[in-house]
């Protein structure tokens, strides 16, 4: 009986832990896909209040990530990124708890053949980091959640572009 209760006890455990390390991919609202590689433009977007560096390095990082999966000249495409949730959380909060000071990143995404008013794919990123101690201490928004965003948008088109 204790060893189950154990085992348990660090299911349960393990459970937020999975998501502590901003580790979420791109979640894709449709089945639509990629038709093919195509010239790529990115327009990032907050609607909280964001830092511009900040910004700026997402357009540049998920450029640079797209055009390595998109990169031909079968068509254009346009991915729209909004950022409707950032907070970059307190260090010294996630160094006290786990769970505390969370930085929080949440982006809805939309590619677009250029030329059309639709888009032809949606999709939702949801980021969290809530590991504590001094690796929480440590963490940043630019090193921890931002610079990851490009290569998880890189997978996911990736796998759009799959054929089923």
């Amino acid at each position: 009986m204790k060893v189950a209760k154990l085992k348990l006890f660090v299911v349960l455990l393990a459970l937020p832990v999975l998501h502590c390390f901003a580790n979420q991919k791109v979640e894709w609202l449709d089945e639509n896909r990629i038709p093919g590689p195509g010239d790529v433009e990115v327009t990032v977007m907050a609607s909280v209040p964001m830092p511009e560096e900040e910004i700026q390095y997402l357009e540049r990082t998920i450029l640079e990530n797209a055009q390595e999966v998109l990169a031909g000249d079968s068509g254009a495409y346009k991915i729209n990124v909004s950022i409707t949730e950032y907070e970059e959380g307190s260090a010294f909060a996630r160094c006290m708890l786990i769970g505390l000071g969370t930085m929080h990143l949440t982006a809805r995404i939309e590619v677009y053949e250029v030329g059309k008013d639709e888009p032809l794919k949606r999709g939702v990123l949801d980021k969290d980091y809530i590991v504590g101690g001094f690796v929480g201490f440590a963490a940043t928004m630019r090193k921890d959640i931002t610079s990851k965003v490009g290569p998880d948008i890189k997978e996911a088109l990736r796998e759009s572009m799959k054929t089923n």
